[in-house]
């Protein structure tokens, strides 16, 4: 892979490995989380847990990544994530779900290589799983075809909106490590699977010269929404006895990327498929109709502001959403940083980005998130601009500096 490729992917984009139930050589994209193996770096083996300290001695950006908000010695069902998914230290009672919460807590920590009573684990992914688990229950008892459990209903879609690196990647494969522990088929897909192709991509930019936010992937008007629209659609009406997810090549064309040919997309038994996952950094960001002050924010936004009307309606198919928020932007740059400083230690000073690339690099997203997420955090707005029948089919919370859950 070429210098150039490496900065542009960042050392976060190497892929977990493909699943038994989802056939394809092309692994899972975009993974937020740096990983190394054993010929790369000298270890004994690959790590993604996010909360071990001695990955990259000496690495701040790896110290910084250990859950401090909860302390470990909170109750089960006391802290704001048991709240908001509506389990109780009572349900902790019953020796059966307190059985079932330790056998999930033991998948996590073998697969992430966490410690088991980490309050990453107990106090973050685990109630928002089960909050999760709850809406399928009733997606399924409104959906399904009929009372025969041989005519489920269509999976349920979550929709998972979080800024770059405050750890939703980590996040969706704990999801997966759970949902497969329990023998349920998770399709897990990000916005970034959906770019469009680097031929339609620079017809693109041609396009909008001027605008510099247009000239790169990333921002709304860079992704084929028709194509995402269409996989999703048919997932939830089941026309397709087979799905097929699409996946990107972020070195091709010296990390300016492209497609993947289709032979290499991932590719699932629909009629197996229980819970699709949606993930993006700019899911859920809608439209202004009002776009005379977004020229304000940068003079490229109004532009990007007309693409998001199609976006909108590709939010409207999801059922429920998962919405972390981050209130301080500069730690997207920090996050970057980390990751960056993590990567050169680990291959070599040439081959990251300077601590003003990346700043660079960061800068291009950061008009759409000053111009989107306050609506976004807007939990009255919700329905309107997500489609969702209820308040309740939305669990939006607040991260910190160190991605673990504010209380």
């Amino acid at each position: 892979m070429t210098t150039t490729a490496m900065r542009v992917m960042g050392p976060e984009k190497v892929s977990r490995v493909k699943r038994s139930h989802g056939r394809g050589t092309c692994r899972r994209g975009d993974r937020s989380r740096v990983v190394f193996r054993q010929r790369q770096a000298g270890w004994a083996r690959w790590r993604p847990g996010v909360e071990r300290r001695r990955e990259v001695a000496g690495c701040e950006g790896w110290r910084s990544l250990v859950c401090h908000a909860t302390p470990s010695s909170t109750a089960l069902g006391e802290s704001s994530l048991f709240k908001k998914a509506d389990i109780s230290a009572e349900h902790f009672e019953d020796a059966r779900n307190k059985e079932n919460w330790d056998k999930l807590a033991q998948v996590l920590s073998s697969k992430l290589d966490i410690e088991v009573d980490s309050p990453r684990i107990q106090h973050y992914y685990l109630p928002v799983y089960m909050w999760i688990k709850a809406k399928m229950r009733e997606h399924k008892e409104a959906t399904s075809y009929s009372s025969s459990s041989e005519e489920a209903g269509p999976p349920l879609c979550v929709g998972l909106s979080a800024p770059q690196g405050c750890g939703k990647t980590t996040l969706v494969t704990a999801f997966e490590e759970l949902f497969d522990s329990e023998g349920l088929t998770c399709v897990s897909m990000s916005l970034d699977d959906f770019y469009l192709t680097r031929r339609e991509q620079v017809a693109l930019a041609e396009s909008h010269s001027e605008n510099e936010l247009l000239q790169v992937r990333g921002n709304a008007g860079t992704h084929d929404v028709d194509l995402a629209m269409s996989l999703i659609e048919s997932v939830k009406s089941g026309t397709r006895t087979e799905i097929k997810v699409p996946c990107y090549d972020k070195t091709a064309f010296e990390g300016k990327g492209d497609r993947h040919e289709e032979s290499k997309w991932r590719t699932y038994d629909a009629s197996k498929v229980d819970v699709v996952l949606y993930e993006g950094w700019m899911q859920g960001f809608t439209s202004m109709g009002d776009d005379s002050k977004l020229g304000e924010v940068h003079s490229g936004i109004p532009e990007v502001n007309k693409y998001l009307d199609r976006y909108a309606e590709m939010w409207s198919l999801m059922d429920i959403w998962l919405i972390i928020q981050v209130k301080q932007l500069d730690c997207i740059y920090s996050w970057r940083l980390q990751a960056e400083k993590a990567m050169k230690q680990a291959f070599g000073e040439d081959k990251g980005m300077t601590d003003e690339e990346v700043k660079a690099f960061v800068d291009k997203y950061i008009p759409a998130y000053k111009a989107y997420l306050p609506d976004l955090y807007d939990a009255d707005k919700h329905m309107d601009n997500l489609g969702c029948k209820s308040q309740d089919d939305v669990f939006m919370f607040e991260v910190d500096a160190t991605r673990s859950p504010v209380e």
